[in-house]
């Protein structure tokens, strides 16, 4: 029986983590917006950037160039960029002396004429290691503790090359990288679940649920790989958990249960990188799962409400013989609803009109009711003039 160690297999950091989620979010549309096929306030409420900054810095004297990724996108467009990419950071030689690599890819700029290279990079402040600090208090000392660890990730790219000429972005056959997944790990990706792709954040509304990167219903294997290698994920996760008495690893070796985890990880990396740069998504949907709500409606006065109520009312009969463009009530309920009033109002006016006539008939008789009827009257005024 294999003991499984549960540092080295379920504590280890999965490559689908949230870093390279924004990565690929963060190209995939932005590469819609380069192109002109969607803007800025389409996509910035994506749930995968909540909580987390995006830094873009110089490294030639660190100044900030901007502190939103939506100020780095809008600058690219004005500055020429055609296009985004993401790259394992093995495919370059990122030369010595620049920002360190914090993580294991590389966002490319497309210019006509060139590229740049952008990482992220791990910032550290220099006064960690101030002589005035007290001793054996980095991150763990009570007189300094680490208040950071409890804020937001935050993510900071230098820009560490500009290189002539091109790079070429292959693109992806899909069915063939559904094939070998398949044959490699006993995958299909038609037992995926279907439809967009999201990244489950439990504390995000659903306004704010889009697909992570943009979903096309002609092209749905990229967003049914992702599916299928998120729950094979969580699956081996599962059975990697020495508490799992019911695990089917229990009987296999340590390199064989290791070796599962690493193909896993290995072909999530892949879709990962073609998902991001999945460049043929012309007319893709980004759209959250629900509607973006309206922000501090101006309150109405009662008679737009009452007319917006009336036209909620009519606007199932759009598309069946009503007018849309006509904002008033139709005809035909007024004239219902206008009946009954008239009725009601013609048997008042002949019940009022009989008893005017009865009293009239009884004071010419008898004159001295006239004294009965003027008498409330002296008596409401008397009581009026005591008040005053």
């Amino acid at each position: 029986m294999c003991i499984i160690s549960l540092h080295a297999l379920t504590t280890r950091k999965s490559v689908n983590d949230d870093m390279v989620m924004r990565q690929v979010a963060l190209v995939s549309y932005g590469n819609k917006y380069l192109r002109d096929e969607l803007t800025l306030e389409q996509f910035f409420r994506h749930g995968v950037f909540f909580g987390h900054r995006l830094l873009f810095r110089s490294v030639d004297d660190n100044a900030l160039l901007a502190d939103d990724f939506t100020l780095w996108l809008g600058i690219l467009q004005g500055l020429g960029a055609r296009r985004l990419s993401l790259h394992a950071v093995e495919e370059f030689s990122i030369k010595s002396g620049t920002a360190p690599c914090a993580g294991t890819l590389v966002i490319a700029v497309h210019y006509p004429e060139h590229y740049e290279l952008w990482v992220v990079g791990e910032e550290k402040a220099a006064w960690w290691s101030h002589p005035q600090l007290p001793e054996g208090s980095y991150q763990y000392g009570s007189e300094c503790p680490p208040a950071a660890a409890y804020g937001g990730d935050i993510d900071s790219y230098w820009c560490v090359e500009q290189i002539k000429g091109a790079l070429t972005v292959p693109e992806t056959d899909w069915n063939a990288l559904a094939a070998d997944i398949r044959q490699e790990l006993g995958l299909n990706y038609g037992s995926a679940q279907p439809g967009p792709f999201r990244v489950n954040k439990y504390d995000a509304p659903e306004w704010t649920k889009f697909p992570l990167f943009p979903y096309a219903g002609n092209r749905p294997i990229p967003h049914r790989l992702m599916a299928l290698l998120t729950a094979a994920q969580a699956e081996y996760a599962n059975n990697a958990n020495p508490k799992n008495e019911s695990s089917p690893f229990q009987h296999m070796s340590y390199e064989e249960v290791a070796e599962r985890g690493q193909g896993l990880d290995k072909w999530m990396r892949e879709v990962q990188l073609r998902c991001a740069n999945e460049f043929r998504l012309k007319g893709a949907v980004a759209q959250a799962a629900d509607a973006v709500p309206e922000m501090n409606p101006a309150p109405r006065r009662r008679k737009a409400r009452a007319k917006a109520a009336r036209q909620a009312e009519a606007a199932p009969a759009i598309g069946k013989g009503a007018d849309p463009r006509n904002d008033e009530e139709p005809s035909h309920g007024t004239h219902e609803r206008a009946w009954p009033k008239a009725v009601v109002f013609i048997l008042l006016l002949g019940v009022i009109s009989l008893l005017l006539l009865a009293l009239s008939n009884l004071i010419t008789a008898y004159g001295w009711l006239s004294l009965l009827l003027g008498l409330p009257v002296a008596i409401y005024l008397c009581n009026g003039r005591s008040k005053e």
